[in-house]
């Protein structure tokens, strides 16, 4: 007889490290997906891209072992064979590794992205996974010392073994890969012409005393925007890169907080589970993931974009009520609170707006009401954040010069400039 996890019991304990090791428990899926509910009632959150990938394969293991709402049994077999065929591709190159890389005729992305689907799937076959990916790299960085996937692969693979779940090195093992890991990826960004290798690089730095290399490599990596012709891995393996620098940026030292709104947003747009399922844990990134989500459903309203595009000019504002409530203007009159970011970005233009319109309260007590609500703007996301707010309030101004006239109010604040 097998005994089987006991997931009441766990989740009774909030015992949220066996539960988490309860994900592993390949013998049945369906003890997986209900360590994963358990984990998710109890308030634990993924710590990093290898927790949240972690689960995204039980919930994807979940909708294969049973068939989906609105798909046929037919349509549902014919994933169920295709997974199973692609699993036995996998086997196969592992056990002939030599003749395929012998045999292969390809170009060093596609020879990569074997590599990158073996690493993906790392849980088949744990330590052959992660052997058998990097020895690939270390043959497409022989064959194609010119291009950025391999480099960039090994080093995405060595730091990523520094976080397996079920393995512990000794911190000079660990120090190692991630030295190894680091040197890899600045190969890969000084050839690479896609985010990836940027972006994974920023996320592992904004946790170091690096963070203004972090920075500059996050501000590089997103201007090449995303053209999922050159990615390595599925856009959602992205999204947990920028879902990391967001994370580490919210806490930094050096105030990188401005690039964590951003970061979260484009990593909202890479995987929509960032906007409905995952939350920070920490206060602070929690706040700024807010922000982002927040501007983010205010920009599809009205200019709704793909998932996967180049970084463009700040987004399009949804329309918004502009002139201003009551209770808003009897609440500046008085001197009263102002609203946090976390009230409501929308909120916010829709005060500023008020600002600008009502003739009936002081030039002076409503710029100062003004630069207020900048400052407060400024300490949670910089001056990206500023630029975000005006856009909007040039969108829906009350009246005409309403956006400028902020920006002369705001002049002074931070690195603002009005």
């Amino acid at each position: 007889m097998v005994l089987k996890p006991d997931i009441e019991k766990m989740e009774a304990e909030k015992n949220s490290k066996r539960l988490f090791q309860t994900l592993k428990h390949d013998e049945d899926p369906d003890i997986r997906h209900k360590a994963m509910e358990a984990l998710g009632r109890i308030g634990w959150q993924p710590k990093n891209s290898e927790e949240k990938a972690l689960i995204d394969r039980v919930r994807s293991g979940k909708s294969v072992a049973e068939p989906a709402k609105n798909v046929t049994v037919a349509e549902h077999n014919l994933a169920a064979q295709q997974t199973h065929d692609a699993q036995n591709r996998r086997q196969n190159i592992k056990a002939n590794l030599d003749n395929f890389i012998a045999q292969f005729k390809g170009s060093a992305r596609e020879f990569c992205q074997v590599a990158a689907d073996i690493r993906q799937h790392w849980q088949e076959d744990r330590d052959g996974s992660w052997s058998v990916s990097q020895r690939l790299y270390r043959v497409a960085i022989e064959k194609w010392p010119e291009s950025w996937y391999g480099y960039f692969g090994l080093g995405e693979n060595l730091y990523g073994q520094t976080k397996r779940p079920t393995v512990e090195y000794s911190p000079a093992q660990t120090a190692t890969f991630i030295a190894q890991a680091i040197e890899n990826l600045e190969k890969a960004c000084a050839l690479a012409e896609s985010p990836e290798p940027f972006i994974k690089l920023a996320a592992i730095l904004v946790s170091t005393d690096r963070q203004t290399e972090a920075r500059d490599l996050f501000q590089r990596g997103d201007a090449l925007g995303v053209h999922e012709d050159k990615l390595l891995y599925p856009p959602k393996w992205l999204s947990n890169f920028y879902w990391d620098f967001a994370t580490g940026a919210s806490t930094s030292q050096v105030n990188l907080k401005q690039y964590a709104v951003p970061a979260f947003v484009r990593s909202m747009q890479l995987n929509a589970d960032n906007v409905t399922l995952y939350q920070p844990g920490d206060p602070e990134a929690h706040s700024l993931w807010r922000m982002a989500k927040m501007a983010l459903a205010m920009s599809e309203k009205s200019a709704p974009e793909p998932a996967i595009k180049p970084p463009s000019v700040p987004q399009k504002a949804a329309p918004m009520v502009t002139a201003m409530p009551s209770a808003m203007r009897n609440s500046m009159s008085s001197q009263g609170e102002l609203p946090s970011v976390d009230h409501g970005i929308a909120e916010m233009v829709k005060i500023l707006n008020g600002y600008c319109q009502d003739q009936s309260i002081p030039s002076d007590d409503r710029k100062k009401k003004a630069q207020e609500i900048g400052e407060i703007l400024y300490n949670k996301g910089g001056k990206y954040l500023m630029v975000e707010v005006n856009n909007l309030v040039r969108k829906q101004q009350s009246r005409p010069g309403a956006a400028r006239l902020i920006e002369s109010w705001w002049d002074g604040i931070g690195d603002w400039q009005g």
